[in-house]
C-alpha cells in the first residue's frame, strides 16, 4: 500500500509472493492472479492513488473520499469474491 501504482507494487512484492508460493507449493498462476487482484483492491482504496484522485477531480468537490469509498461496490465485491475463492477453493487433481 506504500506504492500508488499497481504495476510497481506487483513488481516490488513479486519476490515475496514467489517465496510464499514456493514454500507452500501453490499454483504459480493462482498466486499471480491473487496478487494482481489484491493489488487492484488496495490501489483502488488508497486516498492518494491515481484512480481516486482522478475521480475526485471529476467530482469538482461534490464528493469526499469517504463518499467514494462507501460507493466503491466493484472493489468491495471483488474483495469478497476473491476472499471466498481463497477460503472455499477446491484442489484439482492432475489427470
Amino acid at each position: 500500500m506504500a506504492i500508488a501504482n499497481n504495476t510497481v507494487a506487483i513488481i516490488i512484492s513479486g519476490a515475496i509472493a514467489k517465496s510464499i508460493n514456493d514454500d507452500y507449493a501453490l499454483d504459480n498462476k493462482q498466486t499471480a492472479s491473487t496478487l494482481d487482484v489484491f493489488a487492484c483492491i488496495s490501489q483502488g482504496l488508497l486516498p492518494y492513488g491515481a484512480q481516486v484522485l482522478m475521480i475526485l477531480s471529476f467530482a469538482d468537490g461534490n464528493m469526499s473520499y469517504i463518499d467514494l469509498v462507501t460507493n466503491s461496490w466493484y472493489l468491495i465485491l471483488l474483495f469478497i469474491s476473491a476472499s471466498l475463492f481463497i477460503v472455499f477453493k477446491r484442489e484439482v487433481k492432475a489427470s
